[in-house]
This record gives structure tokens, C-alpha cells and sequence, in this order.
């Protein structure tokens, strides 16, 4: 028995969409492995008050995840009625004779928290961290001064067990 065109045009269409079929399962399989691997980031952030520079953040996964902390560091804000930074302004590393720190933290009036937090929460589902102000080793300490107050700017992610956790590492 001979095929017809019609029936060629027909056979042709229906590999032409069992085609797409299969290559749209594989994109969605692809895609929900990436998403199962890979997490959001989330921010474990605390401001403070001037009468009350400490205070505890909660860091949680669900899902079975742990806590993958990327980055953690305690600066000097501005007050609390005003969205502005009073002093010198702990986003501006740089200077005249190293522009190239612009935009990143400036360490004379922050504190590099990423190991201490790191220490104290990751691999956990879920923790709190305490911020005082100072590393759990107690060494150094952010002093902000007057009409600023200590804020907490951490982030994190959420990995399945055993999987890659990686951290800021800072320049040296």
C-alpha cells in the first residue's frame, strides 16, 4: 500500500512536534535539576538602635537544605529617622589614591563577620546568630559614633547536604 502526500504531511508534522515534545522535557528536566541544586540568595540582616546595638537573626532552610553562608559584615549606619550615612560612609573603601575599593566595605568602620557566622550556623537547618558587635573570639569590635549604630548585612543560601557551600574570600 502506497502513502499519499497527505498522509507523508501528516506523519511529517506529528516527528515534527513528538520532536519538540521530547527537546521541551529535556529543558524542563535540565531546569528543575539546576533549581534543586541551586538556591536563592537570602538575606539574614539586623538594624539596630543606638540604645540597643545587639540583637539576635535567624537563618532558616527548609526542604532539608543547610545553610550556606556567602558573606557577613557589621557596619555603622546612619540614625534611625534618617536614610543616610552620617560620618564616613561604610560602603566607600576607596580613595583619592585607591580608587579601585569604591563600593566595597571600608574596612576602618566595618567588621568582616563571614567566619565567625560561618562557624555558628553553616550546615545547620536552621540557626541564630547573635550579633554583639564583635567575632566570637571577642578581639575586635565595631565602634560606631555618635548619631550611627551598628547594622548587620549578611547573606545566605540554602544547599542540599553534602552539596557545595562557597564563601567570600576577601583580597588580599
Amino acid at each position: 500500500m502506497a502513502l499519499g502526500s497527505g498522509s507523508i504531511t501528516v506523519l511529517i508534522c506529528f516527528a515534527v512536534i513528538l520532536v519538540i515534545s521530547v527537546w521541551w522535557f529535556v529543558v524542563g528536566f535540565k531546569y528543575s535539576q539546576s533549581v534543586g541544586q541551586f538556591s536563592y540568595p537570602r538575606g539574614a540582616n539586623l538594624d539596630t538602635t543606638a540604645s540597643a546595638p545587639f540583637g539576635n537573626v535567624n537563618l532558616e532552610c527548609d526542604g532539608g537544605k543547610q545553610i550556606c553562608v556567602w558573606r557577613a559584615t557589621g557596619i555603622c549606619t546612619g540614625e534611625s529617622t534618617n536614610n543616610f550615612e552620617l560620618g564616613q560612609d561604610p560602603f566607600s573603601g576607596g580613595s583619592p589614591s585607591n580608587p579601585n575599593a569604591y563600593g566595597d566595605f571600608d574596612p576602618s568602620v566595618t567588621l568582616d563577620l563571614t567566619q565567625d557566622m560561618i562557624g555558628l550556623v553553616n550546615g545547620k537547618e536552621t540557626a541564630t546568630y547573635s550579633f554583639n558587635r564583635m567575632g566570637s573570639n571577642g578581639k575586635r569590635q565595631i565602634t560606631c559614633g555618635n548619631g550611627t549604630r551598628p547594622q548587620l548585612i549578611a547573606t545566605y543560601s540554602c544547599v542540599p547536604p553534602g552539596g557545595s557551600c562557597t564563601s567570600y574570600k576577601p583580597k588580599k
